[in-house]
């Protein structure tokens, strides 16, 4: 099971993984692409923690990614 996890670790993971931050959301929000161009995610990056369901959401773009 998936628990909250800090903003500050779930952007490095994105980094490690070759994600880059494509520009600024709405609010307190912004997208992030893969190296391929082919997905992107929207992290709530104002938070200090990021809840189980946007995190698995984030991690199933990570893992669909080909890159």
């Amino acid at each position: 099971m998936i628990s909250e996890q800090p903003t500050r670790t779930i952007l490095q993971e994105l980094i490690r993984s070759g994600w880059s931050r494509k520009r600024q959301g709405k609010g307190s929000h912004s997208l992030w692409q893969c190296p391929t161009g082919q997905h992107s995610v929207t992290v709530p990056d104002g938070h200090t923690t990021i809840r189980a369901g946007v995190l698995r959401n984030i991690r199933k773009a990570v893992d669909g990614c080909s890159c």
